[in-house]
């Protein structure tokens, strides 16, 4: 007869076998077993977020750092639905996680006890596979499925639901070796054909490049392409990560979330080639029509089937490796093909990078504006890791990121804060030995504030800078758009965080971090910078005034 292993201990050793290096979590009572067999192997490490919020958020930006699935242990129902705003996050930016959660015994559900609910109900809306665990016997198998659909084209999150009972029983047998899938091949050939032909006789091509450029390693490729066609780049709406050198002379920047202003930043252009991104997500109010020009030719091509069309139809739609597929169709577009194009369009992106780069010099008001406050302050992040949750500042985020070059971004996916903060702890874990900027609202890292104290914990190097605008501005500026008397008359119910002020130096210091605050933007990046040449983590305060107005 064949040696049996506990549940808890193949349950642990099934994931250090699919490459894990780190486990996410808060624990309670229903997660006691996991937390005794990671005891007992001494690996993979364990992160203690002070809540659920933060603990599924580490787990993204750890998962995003590597590229491989991250592993997030949560407490039951209750610690499941306080991380589902981090949930629909990571869903809805494509980040592959295997999400976890202890469920009582097997025995006891049937009296419906403390902390026992529906788990697979409830993550099964922003997850892409869910199971609980019927039988011991299951792990291994289940375990091995969840990292194989997690990091499927379209990766996203998945659920296992780990029941106490299950975990303490024992199993014949050890892992399952893990499904390791094959890149997709490229595209087919009558489609790069086709797509090849759009783009040689475009008179105005222009490229929108989305995250998967990044996540699949083709940015040179890209840029190769770019350069052939003599095409703006421009970055995918909501984007996490930059698709190539933000400083690169065709680096048009980034795309708002508006349609009719999309349509107006395309411009002429008479084909759009879509890489490796969604088209587009979209921020409210419902916008009418087609967010491309009139009369172009729109090409989509993305390594997993599911993007392509999906909102908007397209001309020609292409299944395949983003690398090959980049590669071959700046390779049909031959070298000085679009010289004079290329000339035009590099000058014209200069030209708006150098009036920005006037417009943030000139202002001199007090507190500053975002723009003149983040360009002075740009200086210190160049060559380091940002992450950003600016949300009403993001604008002026990303237009620093060409005159102040970051050596990665990770950008804020979709409407639902607390997602920044935490995501830089797990960037700054997977990158060890590197300052990481975590960029926020002072709304938005109040969400997650709690994880201040994991960063030291951790002794991570993150400077969190906090621009404190005292309320939710993007909202304010919602209340102006829409042409109320309340916002027309600048009243903002619920808006607001300045009475009382939040006081963000005693934050710092409760939560054991050092603290600096910027005085003058002419200070700025010697503070940011001062304050960041010692180890471990500090909170910098950026007042700035409020004023955001949607593109238009």
């Amino acid at each position: 007869m064949g040696t049996t292993r506990v549940g808890r201990d193949l349950f642990v050793d099934c994931i250090v076998g699919e490459g894990v290096g780190a486990v996410f979590g808060n624990p309670g009572t229903t997660e006691l077993p996991v937390m005794e067999a990671l005891a007992a192997r001494g690996e993979p490490p364990y992160y203690l977020g002070l809540q659920e919020i933060v603990c599924l958020g580490m787990a993204d930006g750890y998962a995003q750092a590597t590229g491989r699935p991250a592993v997030v242990n949560l407490h039951a129902s209750p610690g499941l639905g306080n991380a589902m705003s981090n949930l629909y996050n990571a869903w809805r930016g494509r980040t592959p996680l295997v999400v976890t959660a202890g469920q009582q015994d097997t025995r006891f559900n049937l009296q419906e006890p403390l902390l026992f609910s529906d788990l697979v109900r409830q993550a099964s809306q922003y997850c892409k596979w869910t199971w609980e665990i019927r039988r011991a016997d299951e792990i291994p198998g289940a375990v091995r499925r969840a990292f194989k659909e997690a990091a499927t084209p379209p990766t996203g999150p998945v659920f296992l639901s780990l029941p106490m009972d299950l975990l303490d029983g024992e199993v014949a047998g050890g892992p399952q070796p893990p499904t390791r899938l094959a890149p997709p091949g490229p595209p087919d050939p009558g489609a790069l054909e086709a797509a090849a032909g759009f783009l040689s006789d475009a008179r105005s091509p222009v490229i929108v490049a989305g995250d998967r450029v990044d996540r699949e390693g083709a940015k040179s490729e890209l840029a190769a392409l770019a350069s052939a066609l003599g095409a703006p780049v421009w970055n995918e709406p909501y984007s996490q990560r930059l698709p190539m050198a933000p400083d690169h002379p065709l680096f048009a920047g980034f795309l708002p979330t508006l349609g009719p202003v999309i349509k107006d930043r395309l411009g002429d252009a008479d084909v759009v080639l879509i890489a490796g991104g969604e088209a587009f997500l979209m921020y409210p109010p419902f916008e009418p029509g087609s967010p491309f020009p009139d009369g172009a030719a729109v090409i989509h091509l993305d390594s997993s089937p599911q993007e392509i069309g999906r909102i908007f139809p397209v001309d020609s739609g292409m299944v395949g490796d983003l690398r090959a597929a980049l590669g071959a169709l700046a390779g049909a577009a031959g070298p000085g093909a679009a010289e004079d194009r290329r000339r035009a369009v590099t000058e014209r992106i200069g030209k708006a990078r150098e009036q920005f780069a006037a417009a943030a010099s000139s202002d001199g008001s007090d507190p500053p504006g975002a723009g003149a406050l983040l360009f002075a302050l740009s200086e210190a992040w160049r060559g380091h890791i940002i992450v950003d949750e600016t949300v009403s500042s993001a604008a002026s985020v990303q237009r620093c990121c060409s005159h102040s070059p970051p050596s990665e971004r990770y950008g804020h996916r979709t409407g639902g804060l607390g997602w920044g903060l935490p995501a830089a702890l797990g960037v700054a874990l997977a990158r060890p030995g590197e300052r990481v900027f975590c960029l926020l609202g002072d709304g938005a890292a109040l969400y997650a504030v709690q994880g201040l104290w994991t960063a030291a914990r951790y002794g991570l190097d993150i400077t969190f800078v906090i621009l404190d605008n005292s309320g939710y501005e993007i909202i304010r500026a919602g209340m102006r758009r829409q042409g109320g008397p309340a916002g027309s008359a600048g009243i903002y119910p619920g808006m607001d965080i300045d009475d009382p002020p939040i006081d963000w130096a005693a934050l710092a210091r409760g939560f054991g971090l050092r603290y600096a605050e910027i005085k003058d933007v002419a200070g700025a990046a010697e503070a940011a910078s001062e304050l960041s040449a010692g180890e471990g983590p500090a909170l910098l305060r950026a007042p700035i005034a409020p004023g955001f107005q949607f593109p238009s």
